[in-house]
């Protein structure tokens, strides 16, 4: 069945055994010959979710190395789990990913075909035996419990994924080396690394029942390109981290100076906000203006690399943060105070910085007011470590300011966010 941006939902019978501390075997077992890949793993329910009726797993195919789409294949398992939590599950593959699932992969010389999948655990609420995207406008169809990885902020633990490549890829920014077939990858935003680990290693997926876990199968948010805390498909989110530290150092051009800026927030279980804290970045005291603790100037406090942040709030024992902000880099291309054709695409270029960062790219006019408009319909966000981009400005003449931002985000161990960026900026002239 056809569902927009070609997704497709199909059946596909891959053999899974599973085995229950204490519970009843699943049911409907099937085995479809040798398998090229198996997973292994435990469904737990670490929060006593009360679960009514059986509980079935899929594998969710994306185009590419990432979750940047919406799933452009589901394949349904034909085993139900039904019993005591935990349930071990072994996930036999004996098929290449769906054809729809493949994209093609071209950079740095290197030439294939990818795809992305996740285990998804799900009960079938409208009984049709597929896992449902939820279409434009819709509402969730199905209850989705839980999943072996997402590439969303709020998560924390360790996750996993699938990838399929048809040859062999070095190690392309942050996607590490994959071998031909499928890959097994372990991912942390705790950590902000990943690893190809053996497919022997143990995955668990916990069924939480989180509603935003839907965010995986909502069309819309995926055709917005949205973040899981975005308003689509009826969903309710899980609220941003409490505290999160944005360091943002920012070369403005050569006349113009840096500009460091810092902005920590904080917030109690219940969303108010934190004051008479302690902040201090780089031995320095940050100010509490506004319901946030802060700082902007451009003297000296900010520089790439570690910077050291400490947090004491009334009452808990002092934190301390390291927020990594990526090295300099330049923009290579177009040169600064260059003519660009109005309204005509064109290319920009800058130097390389470490590929474990994410960019994006702004473009605003420069009127005599000092007032600014964005000169693009959407920024450009670049997470594959490249390095380059076209894009394509509204009409307008003039002179506007281009900037390139540099972006690291990890997460503490106590679920703290912390951003770190750099951004570098220049003149360019709109001509007629």
């Amino acid at each position: 069945m056809l569902i927009k941006n070609q997704v497709y939902i199909f059946s596909f019978a891959a053999a899974i055994v599973a085995t229950a501390c204490g519970g009843k075997p699943p049911v409907n077992t099937t085995y479809k010959g040798p398998p090229l890949a198996t997973l292994r793993g435990q469904l737990t329910d670490s929060k006593g979710l009360p679960i009514d009726g059986p509980v079935r797993l899929a594998v969710a195919w994306y185009t590419g190395i990432t979750q940047k789409d919406l799933p452009k294949a589901i394949v349904t398992q034909d085993v139900v789990y039904q019993g005591s939590f935990p349930i071990n599950f072994t996930v036999e593959l004996p098929d290449l990913p769906p054809a729809e699932a493949l994209s093609a992969f071209s950079e740095n010389g290197q030439t294939g075909n990818t795809a992305f999948g996740v285990v998804i655990a799900y009960q079938d609420v409208n009984g049709d035996g597929t896992l449902d995207v939820i279409p434009p406008g819709g509402k969730p169809i199905d209850k989705i419990l839980g999943a072996s990885g997402l590439m969303t902020d709020a998560i924390v633990a360790d996750q996993y994924a699938v990838i399929y490549s048809d040859t062999a890829l070095a190690a392309v920014g942050t996607q590490p080396t994959l071998p031909k077939g499928y890959n097994l990858l372990k991912y942390s935003n705790a950590s902000n690394g990943s690893d190809i680990v053996p497919f022997n290693t143990p995955i668990n997926i916990d069924l939480s029942g989180d509603p935003s876990l839907n965010f995986i199968v909502c069309d819309e948010a995926f055709a917005n390109n949205s973040p899981p805390n975005s308003p689509f498909c009826g969903l309710v989110f899980r609220p941003t981290p409490a505290r999160t530290i944005l360091l943002d150092r920012s070369s403005q051009g050569a006349d113009l100076g840096v500009r460091n800026f810092a902005d920590i927030s904080l917030r109690d279980a219940d969303g108010k906000v934190i004051t008479g804290a302690g902040v201090v970045v780089n031995g320095r005291t940050l100010p509490f203006v506004n319901g946030e603790y802060v700082f902007e100037g451009t003297e000296l406090l900010l520089h790439s690399g570690a910077n050291d942040v400490s947090v004491s709030a009334p009452g808990e024992a002092r934190q301390d943060y390291t927020v990594m902000i990526p090295n300099a880099f330049t923009i290579a291309s177009p040169a600064a105070d260059a003519q660009e054709k109005s309204g005509v695409a064109f290319g920009v270029e800058w130097s390389a910085s470490p590929p474990d960062d994410l960019y994006v790219v702004q473009l605003h006019s420069l009127d005599g007011s000092g007032a600014t408009n964005n000169l693009l319909a959407n920024d450009p966000l670049i997470t594959d470590g490249g390095n380059s981009v076209q894009i394509a400005p509204a009409a307008y003449t003039g002179r506007a300011t281009l900037t390139v931002e540099a972006e690291r985000v990890t997460y503490a161990a106590d679920g703290t966010q912390l951003i770190g960026s750099l951004r570098t900026s220049e003149t360019i002239l709109f001509v007629p």
